[in-house]
């Protein structure tokens, strides 16, 4: 399949911000990560964090600029809304939160209205549930470990297997149902007709992470090999939009010009940009440690410094500041209408008004 290239010839500096709290190389062996798909317009899911590559040569082409993000003194206390063992994949609906915990993959559905959660899907003996995506009135989960696509409805009710493939990464566009696969063996996105077709390969070539769909385009990051592509749902060939030379992005977000995305490494990790049809790519926000869940909301950026055991809020134009810290690596991350959520190694749920 050809592979029409946009060629990355300036990254431009933003603005820089270095938390308070770094540390160098990657996040040691025993933290599987992953991450959810599943655009649902204001929410957007994130995901996980590669722990092969070894620590990046240097920065992405910054100036030199390093200022400390400022803490927002203003700011409300986070708030823990739900514990498990360890809470990973998060999606969310109109009125509700889901998240997977990734040791044994039991699902749980939280009202964002406040409330007890309710466990829709019990665990079972083996983890790996890396990416949700609701649509419709269906979860869908991804179970990297068994291959198995399952969905239950957000009612609840009985999980139904509607798919056996290798699966990192789920996003829904209302009539299909996307995946990716990093496995050696079949590296590849396919889709299947909902609610329970065929599966069919979209991409057959790469290594495709995180997933995200904006209108009639599929978009995802690379995380081995630095590259964030498109592709279109029906027909069409993969763009290649941006290329980050050392790799690490990791979850995406979009405006209606720009895709953004989280540039996953310790101490000089990065938030950046692109046009959504390419061109030159941009550092929003350097010196980050580890960034791993991104969202936009309204003008705003959301994202979670894993490393750092931040969450910082920028304004698209403005600075940076802090609205969470001490988290114990904080990972996926979704905006709702008053709130933002996000899961931590540590075994919590967070919530924090906007």
């Amino acid at each position: 399949m050809g592979l029409p290239l946009v060629a990355v010839v300036t990254v431009v500096v933003l603005a820089v911000v270095a938390p308070a709290c770094g540390r160098l190389g990657y996040e040691g062996n025993g933290d599987v990560d992953s991450g959810a798909a599943g655009d649902t317009g204001a929410v957007v899911d994130s995901a996980p964090t590669d722990t092969g590559p070894s620590p990046p040569d240097s920065s992405p082409s910054d100036t030199g600029i390093a200022d400390s993000s400022p803490v927002d003194a203003g700011r409300p206390e986070p708030v823990v809304v739900d514990t498990g063992s360890f809470p990973f994949a998060l999606v969310a609906d109109a009125t509700n939160l889901y998240w997977a915990d990734f040791d044994g993959g039991a699902l749980h559905r939280l009202p964002i209205a406040g409330g007890p959660s309710t466990e829709l899907v019990p665990s079972r003996p083996s983890p790996g549930v890396y990416g949700l995506a609701v649509a419709d009135g269906a979860v869908y989960m991804c179970d990297s470990s068994t291959g198995e696509i399952r969905h239950v409805s957000t009612a609840g009710g009985p999980v139904t297997v509607i798919a056996v493939s290798p699966c990192d990464d789920l996003a829904v566009d209302g009539t299909h149902l996307y995946w990716s696969s990093t496995d050696p063996l079949e590296p590849t996105i396919r889709r299947l007709a909902l609610p329970d077709g065929v599966p069919e390969d979209v991409v057959g070539l790469g290594s495709a992470r995180n997933l995200a769909i904006r209108g009639d385009r599929l978009f995802w990051t690379d995380y081995t090999n630095g590259e964030i592509s498109t592709h279109p749902t029906v027909g069409g060939s993969v763009n290649l939009l941006a290329t980050v030379a050392r790799g690490g992005p990791w979850d995406l977000t979009f405006d209606d010009t720009f895709v953004y995305w989280a540039d996953h490494h310790a101490d000089v990790g990065a938030i950046m940009r692109v046009p959504l049809g390419g061109g030159t790519a941009e550092v929003v926000a350097g010196g980050q440690d580890g960034p791993h869940g991104i969202a936009l909301d309204g003008g705003v950026l959301y994202w979670t410094n894993d490393f750092g055991g931040t969450v910082i809020k920028m304004p698209l134009g403005g600075a940076a500041v802090v609205v969470a810290s001490g988290q114990e690596e904080p990972k996926n991350l979704v905006v709702t209408i008053d709130a933002v959520y996000w899961t931590t190694r540590g075994g919590a749920v967070m919530r924090i008004a906007k």
